[in-house]
């Protein structure tokens, strides 16, 4: 299916081109969305992916104050600190997203992905830990179809039908690692390296369906930035015991991501063929904002836990330069002026497991059983000085298996983002994930008797 949006919404940095394609996309057209991702991931560095567990993707996106000994939770690594087991855990993704349109055409996408890859160990029982994590940072993935006509006054001819296509795909990945430790009983600390690294290629390609190639030939023109750099996260958590009832806990977490520098390159070719012609390159940088995540969490003796969490970052000031020495691909955001705001985020989610820590009990008893829900306002819009929201709510089932130490846990998430005014897309979406948590004791002397 194909989707109408907006003339006026494309971002005019994608539209990086030779000059006819310039004109092209300044005249009045109609432009359809496909492909197997959002439309807003053509914004920016992409949709940002926010995985830390299975346990907190299906509690609103959270957790960041919960502490674990089942999950390596990668949003705060002070949390690695109470690692009793060598644990790796897996998670893939399936999204489907219902597109509309304004003028109410729609378009039913749908694609799977890595969620995260994640390996953590204690060096201390329950006193230090290691953790190790690649995930996706960002993801860029979108079609986008514009018709229209043109002026072109070559011979007899002065107006043309032309049909451009604009495609995103790639995206930016993190890798972390790092150590997080538990100070006194009460105080757990973490830090991490974290390498954010990849490519975004865009392509737009234009053809004239009612005129011949030697009056006016197709085109196709691709801008691919790779980019790389290191930054770090710093976080703690905080436990107070016994405040409101006998065996329960209350903890407060925090961890600050900080700015970050890429670096890379930007190339921009004509043509798809083995012989393309490369017309500019330049070197250049983005300025990744710092992000503060915080929340709590209330561990009401074994069988529940409810969690509150929020999340700031001031993508308003993001920026990337690309070089004097390419003067054609200039010096500007990759998401196109005023299409930056300040990303925030509020979640709530709450975790019942009937048997608590009893291993004795029927096996529905040992499930957990969670819900979750989160507001934010999304770092990227297609119509500068409009706020994009995205409301959600997530839930899943934490499924005990034969093996000590390991869990396979169901994610569900559905939610809205955007709406069908303002020049804006709405985009329904829904999905599942599977993850596996495997968790053994590795790295043990034997004990002589």
């Amino acid at each position: 299916m194909r989707l109408s949006l907006p003339s006026d919404s494309v971002c005019w940095t994608r539209l990086v081109c030779t000059v006819l394609l310039a004109v092209l996309t300044a005249a009045p057209a109609a432009a359809q969305s496909s492909g197997d991702g959002s439309f807003y991931s053509r914004y920016g560095i992409g949709m940002l992916e926010t995985f830390s567990s299975p346990q907190s993707e299906a509690l609103g996106q959270g957790a960041f104050a919960l502490r674990t000994t089942n999950y390596n939770p990668s949003a705060n690594p002070a949390l690695w600190a109470d690692q009793v087991f060598t644990r790796a855990t897996g998670s893939i993704r399936v999204n489907v997203i219902n597109a509309q349109s304004p003028s109410g055409e729609s378009a039913v996408l749908g694609a799977g992905s890595l969620e995260a890859l994640q390996i953590s160990f204690p060096i201390y029982t329950s006193r230090l830990g290691v953790g190790l994590v690649l995930q996706p940072y960002s993801t860029s993935n979108y079609e986008v179809f514009r018709q229209g006509t043109v002026d072109i006054g070559v011979g007899d001819v002065t107006e043309a039908s032309y049909e451009t296509a604009y495609e995103g795909r790639g995206g930016l990945y993190l890798f972390r690692s790092g150590l997080g430790g538990r100070i006194t009983n009460n105080v757990r600390v973490g830090a991490t390296v974290d390498v954010i690294f990849g490519s975004v290629k865009n392509t737009i390609r234009t053809r004239f369906p009612n005129i011949t190639a030697a009056t006016l030939s197709p085109s196709v023109s691709t801008v691919q930035t790779r980019v790389s750099g290191v930054t770090s996260t710093l976080g703690s958590q905080f436990s107070f015991f016994d405040v409101l009832q006998e065996n329960d806990i209350l903890g407060i977490g925090a961890s600050v991501t900080l700015p970050a520098n890429l670096t890379g390159d930007r190339v921009r070719t004509l043509d798809e063929s083995l012989d393309a012609d490369t017309v500019a390159v330049s070197k250049g940088d983005l300025s990744i904002p710092y992000e503060i995540k915080a929340g709590v969490a209330y561990h009401m003796g074994e069988r529940w836990k409810f969690v509150a969490d929020g999340v700031y970052a001031p993508w308003s000031t993001f920026d990337a330069t690309f070089g004097s020495d390419a003067p054609s691909l200039g010096r500007f955001p990759i998401g196109g002026e005023g299409t930056m705001n300040d990303r925030w985020r509020v979640s709530t989610g709450s975790e019942f497991i009937p048997a608590g820590d009893d291993r004795f009990q029927s096996y529905f008893a040992r499930t957990g059983y969670r819900l979750g829900t989160y507001v934010e306002q999304q770092y990227t819009t297609s119509d500068p000085g409009t706020n994009v929201y995205v409301m959600g709510a997530t839930g899943g089932l934490s499924l005990p298996t034969a093996v000590p130490g390991t869990r396979v846990d169901l994610t569900f998430h559905v939610g809205t983002r955007g709406a069908t005014q303002s020049n804006l897309i709405r985009d329904v979406f829904y999905g599942g994930s599977l993850a596996i948590s495997i968790g053994e004791r590795w790295f043990q002397k034997p004990k002589l008797r």
